[in-house]
């Protein structure tokens, strides 16, 4: 399906015609099913989308034999997949790294879960993962993907194709997994809890 659209001098575009992409296989996953549609902030949607199916999902059937390595092809297929959908989406919108393709920030985010979870699980660590500590990662996420820190800034600037637009939130996924358990191992998490219920 060949569908074309056009961004305005302000390099915006209107909702109606971001829909119309959802009718394609590439802008439906890059666009995130949907949630890099809306306007404002769509990478944090696209984040929201990941945090409602990814938790879900894991406390479902996390649990189970084998299922982390059915996960990680899964983590690892969306990426090759990604690769694709990006790259056909930003030819579609004339920007490769438009702010609504958001596939990358929701495979980075799953990546960032399915690493605590199963960190979580094989370290034996005890960690509290209640809604508290998941809004820690998601907020570490967003906060890394927004100021891009060093090594990020610099993949965001270096590679202007679809393997640049995943891997700077890869980096920033990385970077959220070394704070949360570091923050983990330094005791912040009792603080917080603490806090909570003072």
């Amino acid at each position: 399906m060949n569908i074309q659209i056009n961004n305005n001098k302000h390099n915006k575009y209107r909702f109606i015609d971001l829909i119309k992409l959802l009718k394609t296989a590439d802008g439906f996953i890059s666009l995130g099913c949907g949630s890099g549609c809306i306007t404002k902030a769509p990478g944090t949607f696209g984040t929201i989308f990941a945090f409602i199916t990814g938790i879900p999902f894991l406390n479902t059937f996390g649990h189970y034999d084998d299922m982390n390595y059915y996960i990680a092809v899964f983590l690892l297929a969306s990426f090759f997949v990604g690769l694709w959908a990006i790259h056909k989406t930003g030819e579609r919108l004339s920007e490769h790294d438009s702010s609504h393709i958001v596939w990358d920030e929701i495979i980075a985010f799953w990546g960032v879960l399915y690493a605590i979870y199963y960190g979580n699980f094989y370290f034996h660590l005890n960690m509290p993962l209640n809604v508290t500590s998941w809004l820690l990662a998601f907020g570490l996420f967003r906060f890394f993907d927004i100021i891009k820190p060093l090594g990020i800034k610099w993949c965001d600037q270096k590679f202007h194709n679809a393997f640049g637009v995943i891997l700077d939130d890869l980096l920033a996924g990385i970077y959220s997994i070394a704070v949360f358990f570091t923050f983990f191992f330094c005791g912040f998490f009792n603080c917080i809890e603490s806090f909570l219920h003072f």
